[in-house]
């Protein structure tokens, strides 16, 4: 049995590609994201046109598309997920666990006006006791911060669909 290595001289770059499993959906997709759409071989897009029935220049550019807005969401989700620093110099995570202790808080201090200190973790220094409209302020710009990133998802994904050609969509960058 004669095994193939991928970096065999006698294969010319495409069936290099197939061995090395380049060639595939995925694979591609992060090569978009990753190149910003610029760098695709010849062979990768003909991959794509021929595997994904992307027959036509719009096929490709709608597909082209979806990636880029799949990685403008995923963008939006880890950078709400990874947190902020407040205005009090603390850096706060907001997880999904984080945003729903936040609610619990609020609804907390809402139900009991004599609460006048709230402890709450930071990521830079543990938990930090905070006065009552400290903490308010906090929780006021973890909306913000949130609220921020959402608003720059839709901004971009509004300008990925009305792009007209990959080199328009390679302009559009978080």
């Amino acid at each position: 049995m004669i095994k193939i290595q991928p970096k065999s001289k006698s294969l010319n770059i495409k069936d290099r590609a197939i061995l090395a499993g380049e060639l595939n959906k995925e694979f591609i997709d992060a090569r978009i994201i990753k190149n910003e759409f610029n760098s695709l071989k010849d062979y990768e897009l003909e991959f794509l046109k021929s595997s994904y029935s992307l027959d036509s220049d719009a096929k490709l550019l709608s597909y082209c598309k979806d990636v880029k807005v799949l990685f403008f969401k995923n963008t939006c989700e880890f950078k709400i997920e990874e947190g902020f620093t407040a205005t009090n110099g603390n850096f706060y995570r907001t997880n999904r666990d984080d945003q729903t202790n936040m609610i619990g808080q609020k609804d907390a201090l809402s139900d009991d006006l004599s609460v006048t200190q709230v402890p709450w973790k930071t990521e830079d220094k543990g938990y930090v006791m905070h006065t009552r409209e400290g903490w308010l302020k906090v929780h006021q710009e973890a909306f913000m911060h949130k609220q921020t990133q959402l608003m720059k998802y839709d901004t971009l994904k509004k300008k990925v669909s009305t792009a007209l050609s990959q080199d328009e969509l390679s302009l559009i960058n978080w």
